[in-house]
């Protein structure tokens, strides 16, 4: 199931803490308590709702806070006459009026007569024609977050609550909206409201497209300081998630010849050396790139030779440099059982199962730190492989150590490897895939990632490309509910 466009036909704003700005206290005075305190009283809730005057509600808020309601009078009197709208929001609704002239935008809100007369006068006919209505309590004689005031908006309007995004910045009303169907927002503040409502409104596949075309070739990494650089594992990581090539640069040997890959591509981050060539990225180009099967097969004859003593594959051609890493065994035994010889790494493999059994990927490994990253390998595995037996084996498990997953905090890249994982599981997994959406960026593409560390440098890399790109191949394979 795919990512369908906006469904929405209107936005519902709440005024007081969203457009307002109310400060905390309206008054210097401190036997008055704070606005939140008193304006949630049941005097002040009647009042809001019409059911009872301003000065019996000054008279009956008073008394139980024991200060005089003239000081509540002056202090409310001031409060009208200096409060002001959030510029900011008002420029966002401008503009997405303007981007989406069919979207309605309504304000909804617990205001009482006198408070929005005031308002009403004071900021003019400019500022209130955001708006195609405005729903108070007062003229509704109802309130948030009583069911009966949402009816009467939706009734008003004539909008089913689905086709509705609602925004407010109280839990109690968010909740209500949701609970009738509305698609809720708690605000927190403009650039995150804008940035997940554009995100509600575009598709979010088509947008990180753009991103990664705009971007094309520009998909480099990037230190946990800020320093950018490129490696060919991670474009390759890119070219198979698109297909693609061109959005990645790639720095190839001569693939007509038994010639290994490098990890980097041109100099290495930190003035790092340079590394020696690796079985890893090899291995990884072999799955992804088109070579002759009788230079494939060179290839993986001089890997066989840089075996441990537990016979798992160190990844560099160094023997001063013996690494080993639990998602690059995973990687070096997709491209053994691709070309039919799973058995010359059957110790590595039989690792890989009783890692994936015992869970030992819980903490990362020695530079893939993400558990994610382990479960995607393994699922790659079976798809690069198409192999039958290994699916009998390790299929079932894999299936339940991704569903334990499930909900767990993650950025872009490890969602989107969730997620990768549960497609191709049959996995349905709601929670991480409106997390997933949630991360895409204004530019509409996401948010950076976590690669690897380098553990000797205490170093984290990141990257947006790659996140993009198995963004919108998760989005894209989304399992449906059953």
């Amino acid at each position: 199931m795919t990512v369908s466009a906006s469904r929405f036909d209107a936005i519902v704003l709440d005024l007081g803490g969203v457009l307002i700005k109310t400060p905390a206290r309206i008054s210097t005075n401190e036997a008055i308590p704070p606005h939140k305190r008193y304006t949630s009283t049941l005097p002040w809730m009647q009042y809001e709702c019409g059911e009872i005057e301003e000065t019996r509600c000054y008279e009956l808020v008073g008394k139980q806070f024991n200060f005089s309601p003239l000081e509540l009078s002056k202090a409310v009197g001031l409060a009208r006459t200096t409060i002001e709208y959030d510029q900011e929001i008002v420029s966002w609704i401008r503009a997405l009026r303007k981007d989406h002239p069919s979207l309605k935008v309504f304000a909804m809100s617990n205001i009482s007569k006198p408070d929005f007369d005031a308002l009403h006068t004071r900021w003019g006919a400019t500022f209130w024609s955001l708006f195609d209505d405005i729903f108070t309590s007062s003229a509704a004689g109802m309130r948030k977050p009583n069911f009966g005031f949402y009816q009467h908006v939706l009734k008003s309007t004539g909008i089913e609550p689905q086709r509705i995004i609602f925004v407010d910045d109280k839990i109690q009303n968010f909740a209500s909206a949701q609970s009738l169907g509305m698609h809720s927002i708690l605000f927190e503040d403009t650039s995150v409201l804008a940035r997940t409502v554009k995100n509600i409104l575009h598709d979010p596949i088509v947008r990180g497209k753009a991103y990664l075309q705009k971007n094309a070739k520009q998909l480099n990494s990037f230190t946990d300081s800020g320093v950018k650089f490129m490696e060919n594992y991670v474009q390759l990581l890119i070219l198979e998630a698109t297909g693609d090539e061109e959005l990645v640069i790639l720095d190839k040997p001569d693939c007509h010849q038994a010639e290994f890959w490098n990890f980097y591509c041109g100099t290495p981050p930190f003035g790092l050396e340079s590394l020696p060539n690796d079985n890893d990225t090899t291995a990884l180009a072999l799955q992804v790139v088109k070579y002759d099967d009788a230079i494939a097969h060179s290839l993986l004859d001089q890997m066989l030779e840089w075996m441990n003593v537990d016979d798992i594959m160190i990844l560099y051609h160094d023997l001063n440099r013996p690494r080993v890493d639990a998602v690059a065994s995973v990687n070096l035994c997709a491209s053994f059982y691709l070309h039919q010889r799973g058995p010359q790494v059957q110790e590595m493999f039989n690792w890989v199962r009783d890692i994936l059994y015992h869970r030992a990927y819980s903490k990362g490994a020695y530079y893939y730190r993400c558990p994610d990253w382990f479960l995607f390998y393994v699922n790659r595995l079976l798809v690069v492989t198409n192999d039958s037996t290994l699916a009998e084996t390790i299929g079932p498990l894999l299936k339940d150590r991704v569903q334990e997953r499930i909900g767990l905090p993650g950025d872009s890249i490890a969602l989107a490897m969730r997620l990768v994982v549960c497609n191709s599981m049959a996995v349905y997994n709601y929670q991480d895939f409106e997390a997933l959406k949630d991360l895409q960026m204004e530019d509409g593409g996401w948010e950076a990632g976590y690669l690897y560390s380098l553990p000797i440098e205490g170093k984290k890399m990141m990257n947006r490309g790659l996140g993009t790109a198995l963004a919108i191949q998760a989005l894209s394979g989304r399992t449906s509910k059953p």
